[in-house]
């Protein structure tokens, strides 16, 4: 992968400092409720569009962040059971017992 472009970095960045926040309440986002996560997205959602108005670029970083990793939740979580799905798949195929 090429090296990220300076906006996606600091945006990235964001997202981070926004999950070390959480990181002594939180064990992970491994298996996170997929509704519960929406529900979040939604509640930050709102939120952001508040700092819009507000005109606060700290808060909107801030809130646009929350929203990004609740996605990145998702997405990670999807990936998760999409492996773990295929793997189950293949094995009772015997794919990796020769099987192919």
């Amino acid at each position: 992968m090429s090296e990220l472009r300076p906006e996606v970095k600091e945006f990235a960045e964001w997202m981070e400092m926004k999950l070390m926040e959480h990181d002594e309440d939180r064990s992970g986002y491994r298996g996170l409720d997929e509704e519960w996560c929406k529900q979040r997205i939604d509640e930050e959602l709102i939120e952001f569009y508040m700092a819009l108005k507000e005109k606060n670029i700290t808060r909107i970083y801030k809130e646009g962040a929350d929203v990004a990793n609740f996605i990145m939740f998702i997405c990670f979580n999807r990936k998760e059971n999409w492996i773990e799905e295929s793997a189950d798949l293949l094995q009772k195929s015997g794919f990796f017992r020769g099987g192919r």
